[in-house]
């Protein structure tokens, strides 16, 4: 072994091995890395090592091995003429560096212009997935190459030829700019496919815009559907998507989604779609809500997306979702990118927009923000004393939805401002100071309209119960005024019944409520030794905790209801309840590692006791009214809640959420879910991703007393093999006996990670629809940013 230090003629010899790093970026269409730095010592590994006075020339022959920092060339002889800086490398020349691996026969390199020549190369990288070849690879100046008889592909298959390769004649490469390639052929498994007599195509370090690879597929109300995305790298900080979405039977589609990321305190993405129905003119096969029209308009359009805008010490945000008709997300399967945002838009009964700027100091949040409810069914509900008309307010009961459209959105409230402070001080003698506020001008077409300004302050005095127990009491205040701009409205408060009277409110009004509130309980534990499942001790809590509210009756009769702010029934309630938990400590592991705690199992149950009032039972509440039937009915004791969350390991989560009516003896509600995945496959973070498949299992059962929602939720991905996975979704209504959604495909990847195909059938109840998809993908060609879908 001989080290030597970066002479003339050993420093130049490095640069050759410096020189080939820059070979390595020959792919024409995948990523680019930097060049490793140079390191300062050079070593040399030959069976022998000469100088030639004469000639000037430096030879290492025999097993030559020639490291500089992580790169390593390994060849039969090595040959530097020192007159020409010309290095000869002979006889199975390998160069290794972090990203690619080097095979040539012979390499010739000039070493002042840093040119040479490469022949019978074959150039790997398996972090970056590619792999070329060529007879004759030429280094021109600066980054630019031209390849004789060369070929590329991602595919890195361990046996047998590339599934896919693209070869040709000739291939010029400019680095950062384009590829020209002359006799081009596409290749399946080594046989041509496809052949052009020209074809270029970009060739940068950073992402490439290009057409990305179609969506294609057939239903029996869109017809034949083909979606072509184009991908647009604008620069470093904004990319763009843009795709034609065409329907044979029904509509031609422009989507876009811009993505931007300026820096940390101004970035967002939007997404737009806009599509014609000249093709077909109306809404066939849609399960219309009664009053809305199912003419579909012939220009349809729809925006969703968020902004974040740093202004100076404050934050400005926005959020959208605004579509041009009410039938919009429940018909577009292209509107967005994401499946699982598809789904959920298609179920919405409004939509939310939001503008607003937050400041926060040490203990202070302020905020103001605008809010813009698009409602997209009607309003639903007759609102009871206590109730909310405002969308999005759980609970709401159920009725017929107004019948014209016009009618239907004067009626939605927006809230254009709203303005929000928090704040708390520490006000000595172990008092805990807090404040919350907000001013809002509720504003809508038609009914009632104005400004509310709501205070609440609170002080939390913390008692003093020792180290095992702990306890508070809470008293607050609150004054709610209200100024109408318009204090008439027909039909009741929401305007839906004609045969109400007429109601004329107070322009000016106010409501004093005082709150008292207080807590108490404690923490029992022991601590176990456990030395199995990966675990060396396991520690069980039983927390008691008992919690009493007291409102006194306030008449409110006189005021407007914009939500359930307006509303705040009389209450003397006690609650109380029971929760244990099971923690686990990890193991100290052969490393050392250990000690990291996690929760096992949470079990809870908690009911409450009305001092002063009967609690009427859910089975007793109208489902149109929303009102208890028989307010003699029920007790003073509520239901009893019932929690379970059990998380044995990280893949691995089991949920239950029960109420159980103990004056009806039955279950009002329950919600049980089960999730199961499989781990992740620990791999080489110095490789790139492998396309594998992952299987995971999820079921949700949703319940409400009477039989008033009985769903099933459902979702599979089960691994047939390494590359082989099949894919099952579904939601099941057990009232009706019906599938409202069915989602059954298959997904493939090859075993040379480099395509993936993803067959799809996807039924809907509303609309009427069963449609076939498929998407084909190639790695590292005109595959979408982020790669491909996996499971």
């Amino acid at each position: 072994m001989i080290h030597m230090r970066p002479r003339r003629a050993a420093a130049r010899l490095a640069c050759g091995v410096a020189l080939l790093i820059a070979v390595c970026g020959l792919a024409a269409a995948a990523e680019l890395m930097e060049p490793v730095p140079p390191e300062d010592e050079i070593t040399v590994d030959a069976k022998s090592l000469s100088y030639d006075k004469k000639t000037d020339i430096l030879s290492a022959a025999g097993d030559v091995v020639i490291r500089r920092g992580e790169s390593v060339l390994r060849a039969d002889e090595v040959q530097l003429d020192r007159r020409s800086n010309e290095a000869h490398v002979l006889g199975g020349a390998v160069l290794t560096t972090p990203d690619v691996e080097i095979h040539s026969n012979t390499m010739y390199l000039d070493l002042d212009d840093e040119t040479g020549q490469l022949d019978d190369a074959h150039i790997y990288s398996d972090r970056l997935g590619y792999t070329l070849t060529g007879e004759k690879i030429q280094k021109r100046l600066g980054q630019s190459y031209r390849i004789e008889n060369g070929e590329f592909t991602t595919c890195h298959c361990a046996d047998g030829p590339p599934s896919w390769s693209i070869a040709g004649d000739s291939l010029d490469v400019a680095l950062d700019g384009y590829a020209d390639l002359e006799g081009a052929e596409f290749k399946v498994l080594d046989y041509p496919v496809a052949w052009v007599p020209r074809a270029a195509f970009p060739v940068f370090r950073e992402r490439q815009s290009g057409l990305l690879f179609p969506r294609v597929g057939f239903s029996n109300r869109r017809g034949f559907q083909l979606l072509q995305p184009y991908y647009w790298a604008i620069n470093k900080n904004q990319d763009a998507t843009f795709s034609l979405d065409v329907e044979t039977s029904l509509r031609i589609g422009l989507m876009g989604e811009y993505r931007y990321a300026f820096n940390e305190d101004s970035l967002g993405g939007f997404e737009f779609g806009y599509f014609n129905e000249a093709i077909r003119g109306q809404t066939e096969g849609v399960r219309v809500p009664p009053g809305i029209s199912p003419d579909a308009p012939e220009n349809r359009w729809g925006i969703i997306g968020n902004h974040l805008q740093g202004l100076g010490t404050a934050k400005g945000y926005v959020d959208l979702l605004l579509v041009g008709d009410n039938l919009f997300l429940r018909e577009m399967n292209t509107f967005t990118a994401s499946e699982r945002l598809e789904t959920e838009l298609r179920t919405l009964p409004f939509t939310t927009s939001r503008v607003g700027v937050l400041q926060d100091w040490n203990r202070i949040f302020v905020q103001a923000q605008a809010t813009y409810y698009q409602d997209l069914v009607g309003p639903l509900v007759e609102l009871p004393p206590g109730a909310t008309p405002t969308p999005g307010i759980p609970g709401t009961p159920v009725m017929s939805p107004t019948p014209a459209v016009d009618q239907k959105e004067s009626l939605t409230i927006q809230r254009v401002p709203d303005l929000d402070l928090v704040a708390q001080k520490l006000l000595g003698f172990g008092l805990m100071g807090d404040f919350k506020g907000s001013l809002t001008n509720f504003q809508r077409g038609t009914g009632l309209t104005g400004f509310r300004g709501d205070f609440k302050p609170t002080a939390e005095l913390r008692l003093p119960l020792g180290r095992s127990f702990f306890g508070a009491v809470h008293a607050a205040f609150r004054e709610t005024a209200y100024g109408l701009t318009e204090n008439r409205m027909d039909g009741g408060f929401t305007g839906t019944d004609p045969e109400r009277d007429e109601i004329v409110l107070p322009s000016g009004s106010s409501r004093e409520i005082f709150e008292l509130r207080g807590q108490a309980g404690t923490q029992l534990s022991r601590v176990f030794p456990f030395e199995y499942l990966g675990l060396d001790k396991l520690k069980h809590t039983i927390e008691p905790t008992v919690q009493y509210l007291y409102i006194p009756p306030v008449d409110q009769s006189d005021l407007p209801v914009f939500d359930g702010v307006d509303r705040i029934n009389r209450r003397s309630l006690i609650t109380y309840g029971l929760a244990t938990r099971l923690l686990g400590r990890t193991a100290p592991g052969d490393g050392g590692k250990g000690g990291e705690v996690f929760e096992l199992l949470r079990m809870s149950a908690t009911q409450s006791f009305d001092v002063i009032r009967n609690i009427p039972p859910t089975s007793s509440i109208d489902p149109v009214t929303g009102l208890p039937s028989n307010l003699s009915q029920g007790d003073h004791f509520s239901d009893i809640d019932f929690a379970l969350r059990v998380n044995p390991s990280p893949v691995t989560s089991v949920r239950a959420y029960t109420t159980y009516d103990t004056s009806e003896n039955q279950l009002s509600s329950a919600t049980v879910g089960v999730r199961l995945r499989q781990p992740k496959r620990v791999l080489d973070q110095d490789i790139r991703p492998r396309l594998l498949t992952r299987a995971t299992f999820n079921v949700e059962y949703r319940f409400i007393t009477d039989n008033i929602v009985q769903l099933l939720d459902s979702s599979v991905a089960l691994p047939i093999t390494d590359r082989i996975a099949g894919l099952y979704a579904m939601r099941y209504d057990i009232n009706i006996g019906s599938f409202l959604e069915n989602y059954i495909g298959l997904q493939l990847f090859s075993s040379c990670d480099c395509w993936a195909l993803n067959i799809g059938v996807i039924q809907t109840r509303n609309p009427n629809e069963v449609q076939v998809q498929a998407q084909f993908s190639l790695a590292g060609l005109g595959a979408a940013p982020g790669g491909l879908r996996q499971y």
